[in-house]
Formats: C-alpha cells, structure tokens, sequence
C-alpha cells in the first residue's frame, strides 16, 4: 500500500505496465528525503524498463541520485533499450543552464522521431495499396 500523497502526485504518468508503476514508486519511496531535481523524472525512465529496472543502482549513483554513474553504458547487462533510456536520463542531468538549453531543444524532435518511427513502423506491417494511397477512385 502507498501513500494517497504518491499516488496523487503520480497519477498523470503514463505507465507501460504494472511493474513500471510498482518500480518506480518503490524506488520514490526507498529515496524519500534524498531526492535531487532531476530524480522522480530519471526513476520514472529508468523504471519503465525492464533491464534497467533490474539495474537502477548500476545506472543512477545512490549517494546522488539524479548522477548518471560512470561507465555504465558499457555493462554487458544493456539493450539497445536501455541504452537509449541511459542516453535520456543523461540529457535531463547536465551540469549547466547552457548545457540542459541546448540539448533540451532535442528532446522534442527525440521524441517525435520515436513517435514517427512507431507509426511508420505500423504502418509498414500493413499491405500497400497504391490505389488507396494515391486516393483514386477504382473502375
């Protein structure tokens, strides 16, 4: 049971599934009162994964949990998943204003590439029709 204050402050996440949200809210809760700027966003990312739920503390630095540890892209443990949510934990944990401004301004294009790709990527499972495509009308 958690209390009503994470579930609250929570409930506008978008979850993949019920492990997500159980990881991310035990790691939240084993945090509490240590948390830096940047950590509820980085525990929600790392969470949302499989393999970097089961390796949080071999991604984020406990003593300092918005710190990507070093090295740890290179662990054998990783998927091209869980690089890419290492890569996006590490945007969010730049040192300077200037540094967050100028990587930030990709978060966005990151992320509408992704989402382009999925729909792409639907849409080629799908037989094409170039009639259809085109919009002509069939005789």
């Amino acid at each position: 049971m958690y209390p009503k204050s994470y579930v609250q402050e929570n409930h506008h996440l978008n979850w993949r599934d019920e492990d997500h949200r159980l990881a991310y809210l035990n790691a939240v809760r084993d945090l509490e009162g240590a948390e830096g700027p940047y950590t509820k966003p980085n525990l929600y990312l790392i969470t949302s994964c499989e393999t970097t739920r089961e390796h949080i503390w071999d991604i984020l630095d406990f003593r300092t949990p918005h710190d990507v540890v070093y090295g740890c892209w290179d662990e054998p443990w990783n998927t091209q998943e869980s690089r890419m949510i290492i890569a996006l934990v590490s945007l969010f944990n730049e040192e300077t204003f200037a540094d967050k401004a100028a990587k930030g301004t990709l978060t966005t294009p990151i992320l509408d590439a992704m989402e382009w790709a999925a729909e792409l990527h639907e849409i080629m499972q799908e037989p094409f029709d170039p009639v259809a495509a085109s919009g002509e009308e069939l005789i």
